[in-house]
């Protein structure tokens, strides 16, 4: 589709006050326009899609969080088909590679096929996608291989064998390249598989299978009642990584909240997880929120990718996240301040560099060291999703 015949088909922001967040808006969008893409010739992809444009493969974590801003414009271009090229590359017992090649739809492995398993949203994003479409003949199609990669990674991502039966990941995997986490059960993982199995549930009751829906929820609060028994620390407000006993591995990451945006989080241990983020000393910096908290010993103020840079993805959870606790007093405000000055960052930076960056520093106005420009990609979700 061409950006200036579709515009009008767009939501259409009315801010009277702040006309530079409209047209940070619409220039976003004109970009997002340049990376939809049709597959190649000799692809054995089955769909338009869209693309990051800084690499010859589609990636998952990637695609998970262009379509949570690309879905407001579902009308002019349907970017949930983006996920349809996953699944037609599925593996017959349920495993997708993180990384597909655009030409010839090979896996893509970076460091070993360990770290090739991206954090499990596929579900979440069908789920959320429909909650702006409608479009529930869609879940007809996608519920076979939604089944089988959750089959999947209850065989190869759960700890076995360990106090906490929880889920583990990787640096590369998770998305967060080189955190400086360690453990046996990541509280990303394990809350994004409570994520999964909710919106799985969701999907078949829409579908009217309700022996199966009631066991995803099921599956879920199992999930999130050992997340909160050996993730969640009283005293320090967050929720910490463990090791194959159950001890917590006290690393002070951004990945601390998603068991927030996950729902299993109470009022008080949703007060003092957003405590944390008003915290000037740990993830209350200029640009907020930063991937790595600033009172750790790796914190990098220019980012050094996951050493402190500020990521759209965990910005999106975050803000979702402080959302599912409206009757926190001042929660509301605190999201809205926090998506006001994590614009106010990027339109700065655009204005220096002309540009949209993949991650910006969290100590000033500038883009992230390790940084592509042009990358409309999930920093997107920031002057569109986040701005609605």
């Amino acid at each position: 589709p061409d950006f200036s015949e579709s515009r009008s088909a767009l939501p259409e922001p009315v801010l009277s006050d702040d006309p530079w967040m409209v047209e940070w808006y619409y220039n976003t969008w004109q970009l997002a326009f340049d990376h939809f893409r049709n597959p190649v010739k000799g692809s054995p992809f089955v769909s338009d899609y869209i693309d990051e444009a800084f690499a010859p493969q589609i990636f998952q974590w990637d695609s998970f969080f262009m379509i949570m801003f690309s879905r407001y414009g579902f009308g002019v271009f349907p970017g949930i088909g983006s996920l349809d090229n996953f699944y037609r590359m599925q593996y017959e017992n349920g495993y997708i590679c993180r990384e597909i090649s655009e030409t010839d739809g090979r896996d893509f492995v970076f460091g070993g096929r360990e770290h090739t398993v991206n954090p499990p949203l596929f579900s979440w994003v069908e789920w959320q996608y429909y909650l702006i479409s409608g479009d529930k003949d869609r879940f007809k199609s996608i519920i076979d291989p939604l089944e089988k990669y959750a089959e999947w990674l209850e065989l190869h991502r759960n700890k076995s064998g360990t106090a906490h039966n929880l889920y583990w990941q990787t640096g590369l995997g998770s998305g967060m390249d080189n955190t400086p986490r360690s453990g046996s059960g990541w509280t990303d993982m394990s809350a994004q598989m409570v994520m999964m199995y909710e919106s799985l549930a969701n999907i078949y009751k829409v579908l009217e299978m309700n022996t199966e829906s009631a066991a995803c929820y099921t599956k879920a609060n199992d999930i999130a009642k050992l997340i909160n028994m050996f993730m969640w620390n009283e005293q320090d407000g967050l929720y910490y990584d463990i090791d194959d006993n159950g001890n917590q591995v006290k690393c002070k990451t951004i990945a601390c909240f998603w068991p927030m945006l996950a729902g299993i989080t109470t009022e008080n241990q949703a007060s003092k997880l957003i405590a944390n983020l008003k915290d000037p000393q740990t993830f209350w910096r200029p640009t907020p929120f930063p991937s790595l908290s600033a009172d750790h010993e790796n914190y990098k103020a220019d980012g050094e990718y996951w050493l402190g840079s500020v990521w759209a993805p965990t910005n999106v959870m975050v803000i979702k996240g402080i959302d599912k606790h409206p009757e926190i007093i001042g929660a509301t405000e605190f999201a809205t301040e926090s998506v006001y000055k994590y614009l106010e960052v990027i339109n700065s930076v655009y204005k220096k560099t002309g540009t949209i960056w993949e991650n910006y520093a969290p100590e000033s106005a500038m883009r992230g060291v390790w940084s592509r420009p042009g990358f409309v990609g999930w920093t997107g979700c920031g002057p569109i999703q986040l701005l609605i």
